[in-house]
């Protein structure tokens, strides 16, 4: 906030049509790209500062349907709110629909975060979970893709005043999702969970000296 003086939050949701969950992959790379297209636009660059998480949900249109959307927190300065600096919503969803080249005119939502509190609470909510707890255990094969589907991939990036105050420490933390990051190497310590077929559970695997568990 020292970086952009009565600077204001917005909270910008951006979705595509629903697809297959096994093609969420696919459709997760290409809304990663369009991300990066919207945000070289000339009208985003009254954009300061900003953080986007992904989320998916289960998509209301069939059983294997996923539902991927990006929430962004984006910081502007007061200036955004007069003039010709000012994005309407149509304009926004212009904006992503040009980015993400698509046919048919995207659902967007953007709306101003009243103080940076709420603000903050937007932020860690975007970047708590990627995939409502919910959803989870309301159907075994879709979860089983999903987990294939995203294997290795981050879920939350961010950029300008935001990106440089996270610091060097959380920039492997915010890879885009467009750069399909693997896990960390085994001296990570992070904790890998495989698929365990004859006995239908995942099990912890912990890859030290030719081991698992």
């Amino acid at each position: 906030m020292a970086e952009v003086p009565q600077g204001a939050f917005l909270l910008l949701t951006l979705t595509v049509e629903n697809c297959q969950i096994a093609e969420l992959r696919k459709t997760l790379a290409d809304m990663g790209k369009a991300w990066k297209r919207l945000i070289r636009k000339p009208e985003f660059q009254i954009v300061k500062g900003w953080v986007r998480g992904t989320e998916v949900t289960k998509g209301k249109n069939g059983p294997m349907m996923a539902h991927p959307h990006f929430h962004a927190l984006l910081l502007v300065p007061p200036s955004y709110f007069s003039g010709q600096a000012y994005i309407k919503q149509a304009r926004w969803c212009e904006l992503w629909q040009e980015a993400a080249k698509l046919d048919y005119s995207p659902s967007v939502d953007i709306r101003r975060v009243k103080t940076p509190e709420s603000g903050l609470s937007e932020a860690i909510k975007a970047a708590t979970y990627s995939v409502k707890p919910s959803e989870l255990t309301a159907d075994a094969a879709w979860f089983h893709e999903l987990h294939i589907q995203v294997s290795g991939l981050r879920f939350l990036a961010s950029g300008g005043v935001i990106k440089a105050a996270l610091g060097n420490q959380a920039e492997g933390e915010a890879a885009d999702i467009v750069e399909g990051a693997e896990p960390e190497g085994e001296e990570s310590g992070k904790q890998v969970f495989g698929w365990n077929r004859p006995r239908r559970q995942y099990r912890r695997r912990q890859k030290r000296e030719g081991t698992e568990q």
